[in-house]
């Protein structure tokens, strides 16, 4: 797992943004535990590695987008 964060800071990202991002990945098709700053990574037990590399790829677009976002 990991910590969402404040870009720059060590501070915790408000809920009302990590359930945004949370949804942002919902949309792309991406079910994640996000919808709290500290992430818990629980992929299926039978995963292809290509489906795996777009969620994360997804994932690293939505992060990506809200860092834009809060000004980083």
């Amino acid at each position: 797992g990991f910590d969402l964060v404040v870009p720059g800071t060590r501070r915790l990202l408000d809920k009302a943004v990590t359930r945004r991002i949370f949804e942002d990945l919902l949309a792309r098709g991406v079910i994640a535990m996000i919808y709290n700053p500290e992430v818990r990574i629980n992929p299926p037990l039978v995963i292809a590695e290509e489906q795996a590399l777009e969620a994360l790829a997804a994932m690293e677009e939505v992060l990506r987008e809200t860092a834009e976002r809060l000004g980083a």
